[in-house]
């Protein structure tokens, strides 16, 4: 660790100075300070993230000089070296005073609350919750009778006991504060648009909880987890869950809602699929349309239960998002389940133009997500470049306060306004705006003009692959099949894990009765198809066994 943190001695090595303290002034007063709930940053992330909280921890104690006035005579002391609990062992007298029980207690609260609040901003990134440091206090008198080292070290125990029963105190507080917010349903819902930022229109809502405004309740993370500590998190996040499909209601039938799940309510039969299907029923929102984000540490803690809570709600048409993705999910895990969504993390987004690591991170998550059928949102994006790095990569969908924040059900946002400033999004807009054309004139079965729209966005971008594909696809369908083989031949060799682009290649091919050819297509559409195209990978099974069996009656096997 740096030289500039301080260092306290041990416990051991002021142990002659306090029994003679305690001998001159027959008495002695004590504040204990616990920070044993801090080793879960250890475990957790790793001892350098812990050492830099650590020394955050010894510079808000050291601090305590200045802030609280203890005094030159006063000795600051720690168990061990980088230890759990620190001893401050006060002189005497104060100010012509001495302290009696009462101030103890009183400054131990106003310690606790100061080295609580100096480690926030250090400790929440890291545990998503406030620091749990407790204070306890004791004083001791000399007994002549008694070792003075048995005085000290009776001293620190009560103490400690101090410091547990006002943990204990503070968790029955917050357990009647949520009870009350459960009770009183003192809960507000924010939602923020999440946006396809290559066609800049908002493809659906997160539903972001909050407790009551201007209480530490306020912040979702401080909440949740005290209700998980306490034994609340299934009934907070339930009435959560009544709330948001309540506001559905308000909410068009063409957006997706995202709803974080808590561990401990999709373990429990309330939070399975029939009562889910119930909350929908009086509303726009379709279970198809709902998609529940699993953040990817929990997926990977337990992934036997992620499988099978998976399953079930896909198996009902409910979509499963992966939260907070930093790698991607082990493509072992994913690849037989239907992920629907992979939500980066926003680390990965900070300045993403000035880091080529996150770029290479993403373009893999980009691989991954194709490999098992799922979108790429990217959360966090607050600035134009990030957003700008995003579009170029080919990341579809974007969260994040450049586009709004999260606000009462449902906020607007006009991103064409936004794109209409920037030379390199505005291509992109039109480019969407052809893109979107030639869909509508593909549903109508109107594929000349389907080809033309896609044609026009190819002139902007010449590497969209996505307007390639579906340019080759409306030549199949035109019959104009040497034209597809030609785009779908362009596009592998730009793209050549563009799963969707095997399909349609063996489709073409057989249809100009290369069946050796359109076999190897369809082989490598079922040997590499994700779970999601399952019908799919049915019929080109089928059109294998039809392809073989016509080989063979031709002569030609």
């Amino acid at each position: 660790m740096s030289e500039s943190i301080p260092r306290f001695p041990t416990f051991a090595e002021t142990l002659d100075i306090l029994k003679q303290r305690l001998i001159t002034d027959f008495k002695i007063g004590m504040i204990l300070i616990d920070t044993r709930s801090l080793r879960n940053i250890e475990y957790s992330y790793g001892k350098t993230i812990y050492e830099n909280v650590f020394a955050v921890l010894m510079q808000a104690i050291n601090s305590l000089n200045e802030t609280h006035n203890i005094g030159k005579d006063d000795i600051i002391t720690i168990d061990q070296q980088e230890g759990s609990f620190f001893y401050i062992f006060f002189a005497k007298q104060r100010d012509n005073k001495e302290f009696g029980v009462s101030d103890y207690e009183n400054i131990s609260e106003r310690f606790r609350i100061y080295i609580n609040n100096s480690m926030f901003h250090t400790v929440f990134p890291s545990l998503k919750e406030k620091p749990c440091v407790t204070t306890g206090y004791s004083i001791a008198f000399h007994d002549p009778s008694i070792k003075e080292e048995r005085i000290l070290q009776t001293m620190i125990e009560e103490a400690q006991v101090i410091a547990h029963y006002h943990g204990m105190r503070n968790s029955m507080i917050n357990k009647e504060k949520v009870y009350e917010l459960i009770i009183n349903k003192k809960l507000e819902t924010y939602y923020q648009p999440i946006v396809n930022i290559q066609t800049h229109q908002i493809m659906g809502y997160e539903a972001l909880s909050r407790g009551p405004k201007n209480t530490e309740y306020e912040n979702p993370h401080v909440l949740f987890n005290i209700a998980k500590k306490i034994g609340l998190l299934y009934e907070l996040d339930w009435l959560c869950k009544i709330n948001i499909f309540q506001d559905a209601k308000k909410l068009s039938g063409n957006n997706k809602l995202f709803v974080n799940v808590f561990s401990s309510s999709i373990h429990d039969s309330k939070m399975r699929v029939k009562y889910l299907e119930d909350l929908l029923a009086d509303t726009d929102i379709k279970p198809n349309d709902v998609v529940f984000e699993i953040s990817e540490r929990y997926a990977i803690e337990d992934s036997d239960f992620f499988n099978e809570i998976t399953r079930l709600y896909t198996n009902t048409s409910f979509a499963i998002a992966i939260d907070d993705s930093w790698i991607g999910s082990n493509i072992a895990l994913l690849k037989n389940l239907k992920i629907h969504y992979i939500k980066l993390n926003m680390s990965l987004i900070r300045n993403l133009d000035q880091h080529k690591l996150s770029r290479e991170l993403i373009i893999s998550l980009l691989s991954i997500a194709e490999k098992v059928g799922a979108e790429i949102i990217a959360e966090g994006i607050q600035t134009m470049t990030e957003l700008r790095s995003l579009v170029e990569l080919g990341i579809v969908y974007g969260q994040g306060y450049l586009f709004a924040g999260p606000g009462p059900a449902f906020p607007e946002v006009n991103v064409t306004e936004m794109y209409l400033g920037d030379d390199m999004l505005r291509g992109r807009l039109l480019a969407s705006v052809f893109f979107k054309r030639g869909m509508d004139y593909f549903q109508k079965g109107q594929f000349d003009e389907s080809i033309l729209e896609f044609s026009k966005v190819l002139e902007i971008d010449e590497n969209n692959v996505e307007a390639l594909y579906h340019k080759a696809h409306a030549f199949y369908e035109d019959a104009c099949y040497g034209a597809a083989i030609k785009d779908i031949s362009l596009l592998l060799s730009m793209k050549p894990d563009h799963i969707n682009a095997y399909f349609t290649k063996a489709l073409t091919l057989e249809k100009i009765d290369k069946y050796d050819e359109s076999i190897d297509a369809y082989v490598h559409y079922i040997t590499h198809a994700p779970a999601i195209y399952q019908s799919n990978i049915d019929v080109a099974k089928k059109r294998v066994d039809v392809l073989l069996k016509k080989k063979a009656s031709d002569g030609k096997s």
